[in-house]
């Protein structure tokens, strides 16, 4: 590497230091295969290990040079071929009587065992030496108490003159964060910063992969491997694990101009990334034993954790305030709009992350906080971000470098934190910083990495680190990695609060499918569940039937009973209905026939869905027959209907008691009509319960046992409360007559519209319509002639508000039908509007059009 003509320190990234070639000479190197356990690659003074020159090593049985015991460890560890190279093992081996410390690992496809001369070791036992290392590391109360006693250990262990902290920076610049020295005389490079080429991309990668890296003397001949490829690969052997791997000699270089002769690097590694290095010095040559090494190595990691540990507590108190203003900031975005939440009151985004002002930019509007650039600026600042920046956040402490046009405000905004949440147009929230002009000590002067010789330009290092002093202007204070993860986390959540979603999130948009799909296969199922039921109420009720008005009537009842059960269900999310609401329900639909008293009496419980539709159609059964035939059909007659909680055959049931008496005298009855069949068969059927009914000439009497599982008791029954509802009056209850009425109706679905119309007709009406969509409708609330409009509230999906606002301003009677619960949103300004429930119950739809028809300004209006 002589010669490169325009180039700077860079270049060293595209050195492939982790295959020199070539070992340091402290050592001997010999590569074998994992299965076969031949010697296949050799380096260092074989000559003085196995008293062999190397060429002599080539193909021979690793056994025979380092003995069996060794043999069956390193066949044991890595004849698998599977053992990682972060996987090594350490042990002693005597070869010419001569006690050898030896590492391996398992890389490149070949097992890399080297070797080393014991040396002495400050202590007897390295575990002890490591733990009493880590004893003496002092508490973690603040950063640099930490980082200082780690350089203080290392430095009294290994004897170094030297030894240093090195954080590495976002930039990947160096600055020397603590040092320790073993004399005065040593000079200082504390607080010192390095540009981020002293230390090249695939350096810090090894560093990364490797907990320490050590040259004992870095004036060398480096010991060349034999032969000079892998015969496995085909390529230099890859020595990125190895201890003993040469050194790259602009590094070497590098060391010299230092006055450095021997170094050693610890890794710090916090969280997966390389936070920082144990850098140690020496003036002179300085050999540590092979076993001191790994007590280092031990020593790093648990370094590492504890730095870990010391960092994330720092963090915590900060990160606490963060979520706390966070939450709050998400509440107030569910109750208010994207800027009054963010910016409008106390906590903000100021309070959120430290900065000098901030904009939250919405549909081209911006709603600034503090000290931001000027609207006109931010348009530019925008329009950059657009074009040159993926959605997500982005963050620099030196926007002008990218954005020219910010040297224009740098008072306010040389630092920028951005966040985007949305696609076209992106809206954003925007942090600003101001410039913050520093001096900054640097080891020498870092621009200067070329000199010129006799050759040319050639790539040299450095030859002063003598402190040089650069002013650094354009930027801000960097920002922290808890400001940029505080800003991500403000990201996800406007989306998820305010937009709602997020088009990346494929795995989202895959669980909305399975709900729907869920909720799609549920609702098919309940649909064709109900049309089954439905099918078989038409079949049972044919033939019980006397006439086709019968069965007509008949079924028409079944079904509002369903209804009405259906409409419970619903309210309560199809977790279950009130056995009392039922009753209550039933009892004043029928109000028009009841010709007697009635009195319920029972606890609140609550009936599982299919239990709630059997239990209404069999109530619905019972109250029809004994308006027909028992005691309902008499002013004397009355009903009771009471349940309760027992306990038989040491199980719970909910016994549901009908007691009619004062009617007519029962007869017994041969023929089995469909209100029998339900009870004994059908209903026993559905819930497993019990059912007992009983033709008693004083009048009929039914037990229904309803075993206590299929009942989720609502509140604690305290002593039943009896209720009577009294002597219900005879009511002129029939269906009003609507003749001369001109009638509009707007309903989507065809057969729906075709019985309504013709209901009406019937009634002597006219029927306007009918109009199944929004524009016909609107068309003839402006031009058609008509009293009264019964409009279906979804048409094809399309809310019909618009309709019912016109047809309100014309001063014409509206009447609302649905199939959505009570409680269905409307506007505010049709809230007092009545309202129809489908299916219809025809009695009840008709008197509903004839009231309101009947009212107009405070009178009654001729029909």
């Amino acid at each position: 590497m002589d010669d490169f003509g325009e180039v700077d320190l860079t270049s060293c990234d595209r050195e492939p230091i982790h295959m020199p070639g070539s070992i340091q000479p402290h050592g001997a190197l010999i590569a074998f295969d994992p299965q076969t356990l031949e010697i296949v690659q050799v380096a260092g003074d074989t000559q003085r290990y196995f008293g062999l020159p190397r060429q002599s090593l080539i193909g021979q049985k690793l056994e025979a040079q380092i003995g069996s015991a060794a043999k069956l460890r390193l066949e044991a560890q890595f004849a698998a071929g599977t053992a990682t190279p972060r996987s090594s093992l350490a042990l002693e081996v005597e070869i010419l009587n001569n006690r050898i410390d030896a590492t391996a690992h398992l890389h490149d496809g070949l097992v890399i065992l080297e070797l080393e001369p014991q040396r002495p070791l400050p202590a007897d036992d390295v575990l002890d030496l490591v733990n009493a290392m880590i004893g003496r590391l002092r508490p973690a109360e603040s950063l640099q108490a930490l980082l200082q006693s780690l350089a203080q250990q290392v430095q009294q262990v290994t004897g170094y003159d030297r030894v240093m902290v090195y954080r590495f920076r976002e930039d990947d610049s160096g600055h020397v964060v603590a040092e320790s020295r073993s004399s005065d005389e040593v000079p200082s490079y504390l607080d010192l910063h390095y540009p981020a080429s002293d230390i090249p991309v695939q350096a810090r990668e090894l560093y990364r992969r490797s907990w320490i890296r050590y040259i004992p003397d870095a004036v060398y001949t480096p010991q060349a491997l034999f032969p000079n490829l892998n015969p496995k690969t085909g390529q230099p052997l890859d020595l990125s694990f190895s201890r003993l791997r040469a050194v790259s000699p602009i590094h070497l270089e590098y060391l010299a101009n230092m006055g450095v002769r021997s170094s050693m690097s610890l890794s710090l590694m916090v969280g997966g990334r390389l936070w920082g290095l144990i850098a140690c010095h020496a003036a002179a040559p300085l050999y540590l034993s092979g076993r001191l090494r790994l007590a280092l190595e031990v020593f790093a990691q648990l370094a590492s954790l504890h730095l870990g540990s010391t960092l994330e507590l720092a963090d915590a108190n900060d990160r606490f305030h963060v979520r706390d203003v966070h939450d709050q900031l998400m509440r107030a975005m569910t109750q208010s709009g994207l800027a009054e939440a963010l910016i409008g009151s106390r906590p903000n985004l100021l309070d959120y992350i430290r900065a000098a002002g901030v904009v939250v930019r919405v549909e081209g509007e911006n709603f600034a906080l503090g000290r931001t650039p000027s609207d006109a600026q931010l348009d530019l600042l925008v329009d950059w971000l657009n074009r040159t920046q993926p959605e997500g956040v982005f963050h620099t402490d030196r926007l002008a470098q990218a954005f020219p046009q910010a040297r224009d405000f740098l008072d306010r905004g040389a630092g920028l934190l951005s966040l985007s949440v949305s696609r076209r147009p992106r809206d954003y929230v925007l942090w600003f910083l101001p410039e913050v002009v520093a001096t900054v000590t640097w080891a020498g002067d870092p621009t200067k990495p070329v000199t010129t010789g006799p050759l040319g330009d050639r790539l040299t290092p450095r030859q002063s680190f003598a402190a040089w002093q650069e002013t650094v202007t354009e930027r801000s204070r960097p920002w922290e990695a808890i400001e940029i993860d505080a800003a991500n986390l403000l990201r996800t959540t406007i989306l998820e609060v305010v937009l709602h979603w997020i088009d990346q999130s494929l795995r989202e948009q895959a669980k909305a499918r399975t709900r729907q799909d869920l909720l799609m296969a549920e609702l098919d199922h309940r649909v064709k569940n109900t049309i089954a039921t439905i099918q078989s109420l038409v079949r049972l009720s044919s033939k019980s039937a006397d006439s086709l008005a019968s069965f007509t009537a008949s079924l028409e009842k079944r079904l509002q009973s369903m209804s009405k059960a259906h409409s419970l269900l619903s309210a309560a999310r199809w977790e279950g209905a009130s056995l009392k609401t039922i009753v209550e329900d039933e009892i004043a639909a029928q109000r028009s026939q009841l010709e007697g008293n009635i009195s319920i009496a029972g606890g609140d419980y609550a009936l599982e869905p299919r239990t709630a539709l059997s239990f209404a159609l069999v109530l619905h059964e019972l109250i029809t027959n004994a308006i027909k035939h028992g005691s309902l059909s008499v002013e004397a007659g009355k009903v009771t209907l009471a349940w309760n909680e027992i306990v038989k055959n040491e199980k719970r049931w909910l016994v549901f008691h009908w007691t009619e008496r004062g009617g007519p005298r029962v007869k017994a009855r041969r023929r089995r009509g469909f209100g029998r069949t339900l009870l004994e068969r059908v209903f026993a059927e559905d819930v497993s319960g019990k059912v007992e009914l009983m033709m008693e000439p004083a009048g009929v009497r039914c037990i229904i046992d309803i075993p206590f599982d299929k009942v989720v008791q609502v509140s604690a029954p305290a002593a039943p409360a009896s209720s009577n509802v009294g002597q219900i009056e005879r009511e002129a209850f029939a269906a009003r007559s609507l003749t001369g009425a001109k009638v509009l109706v707007v309903e989507d679905d065809g057969l729906i519209a075709a019985d309504v119309a013709d209901v009406l007709r019937q009634a002597g009406a006219t029927v306007v319509g009918p109009y199944a969509r929004l524009g016909d409708g609107l068309r003839a609330a402006v031009d058609q002639d008509f009293d009264i409009a019964l409009l279906d509230v979804n048409l094809g999906g399309k809310p019909a508000w618009p309709i019912a606002a016109l047809v309100c301003e014309r001063d014409i009677p509206v009447v609302l039908a649905t199939g959505y619960s009570d409680s269905f949103a409307r506007p505010a300004a049709l809230a007092n509007l009545p309202v129809v429930s489908k299916p219809y119950e025809i009695r009840f739809l008709l008197n509903e059009l004839a009231e309101v028809a009947g009212l107009k300004d405070g009178k009654r209006r001729g029909l």
